[in-house]
């Protein structure tokens, strides 16, 4: 049965088109019998004729349906596609800014599994040159920062989906699944300010993503007529050690320090916390502090953080490499999925020093 999404971005027909080709490719119909004609879909589907011709068109201008006056509209034998047996999460560079064991990476594969069987995962470093991942049935490029790596992933022919990755908006090559980063760190940002916080650095790890939340960050200090001087911006991997170091660092000279850090990760956020307490540093007492993803991890004090459906955007990656691989014709697609800022007991109002 096709399902349609009346508020989604894609247009009707191209849904009905997708929903037609999972069906062909699933075995749903035969040469020999004719697809249900135009006007028992449309009154199925709650849509005009013309609509659903569309769709049957131009399936049939790529050569998978063939329309017979009189009879009906038939599949053409060979058709259909065998499903994405194998799909490769592909990382590129040796810098890789997530910890591969940490809790946002098993959130995602959460949401991969879910959705992947009875097809196989596997993870996989870019090659040196892109033709050598032919043998991918289907690709998911994690956090893939190189556009001429991106182009080049994307110009082999392989269904492709980005995950977090910057696709050109002005000329998309591929799918892409992100979250609202911008808008998230920007309500993390302003809930901070609305504390009485005017000293508030960003702690944030090497991805386009990250990024994003920065701009959001400044976007939010810039409405409130205060400055982000660039040593309040501090890099870090998104990984508890390495928040722990900058940590470390910030609290070498507490009057110095910030009132309050907003991180790109919760990973981040947990190292910075436990910095503080082996410092003697309360929080939110001395410094109040926001992760980003809501990972789910038990912290003292519970961690304000930024929501985001890890699980969900790693079903919508294998949702989207499976319709391309169904139909490449279809136009490249980004999916941006809700963030909502969490707040808990690690922020509250500044210290009285500061």
């Amino acid at each position: 049965m096709i399902k349609l999404d009346k508020g989604a971005k894609d247009p009707l027909y191209l849904q009905v088109k997708a929903g037609l080709l999972a069906q062909i490719n699933a075995g749903a119909f035969t040469p020999d019998k004719p697809i249900p004609t135009e006007r028992e879909l449309a009154e199925s589907l709650g849509l005009s004729r013309l609509t659903v011709r569309r769709s049957i068109v131009e399936l049939a201008q790529q050569g998978l349906l063939r329309r017979i006056p009189g009879r009906g509209t038939f599949i053409i034998i060979g058709a259909a596609k065998p499903p994405i047996t194998a799909i490769s999460l592909v990382l590129a560079g040796t810098e890789i800014p997530y910890d591969l064991s940490g809790p946002f990476f098993m959130h995602l594969l959460s949401g991969l599994y879910s959705t992947i069987q009875p097809a196989t995962l596997s993870l996989r470093g870019m090659a040196t040159s892109a033709e050598q991942m032919r043998d991918c049935q289907g690709m998911v490029a994690l956090w893939v920062m190189d556009e001429q790596k991106l182009r080049d992933l994307a110009a082999i022919g392989v269904p492709l989906v980005g995950y977090e990755c910057a696709p050109d908006p002005a000329n998309p090559l591929f799918d892409n699944v992100s979250h609202a980063n911008e808008v998230g760190s920007y309500t993390a940002a302003c809930s901070l300010i609305n504390l009485g916080h005017r000293d508030i650095g960003m702690v944030m790890h090497p991805t386009t993503v990250a990024a994003e939340r920065r701009a959001g960050f400044e976007r939010a200090m810039r409405q409130h007529g205060l400055a982000v001087p660039p040593e309040r911006v501090y890099n870090s991997m998104a990984t508890s050690e390495a928040g722990y170091a900058v940590g470390r660092r910030l609290l070498l000279d507490p009057s110095k320090a910030p009132t309050a850090l907003l991180c790109t990760d919760d990973t981040i956020a947990y190292g910075i916390m436990a910095a503080a307490q082996e410092h003697g540093r309360a929080v939110p007492g001395f410094m109040s502090i926001i992760g980003y993803g809501d990972l789910g991890k038990f912290t003292t004090p519970a961690l304000s953080s930024v929501r985001m459906d890890i699980a969900a955007s790693g079903r919508e990656a294998v949702r989207l490499l499976r319709e391309r691989s169904a139909n490449p014709s279809l136009p490249p697609r980004s999916i941006i999925l809700p963030t909502e800022y969490i707040r808990r007991a690690s922020c509250g109002p500044p210290r009285a020093d500061a």
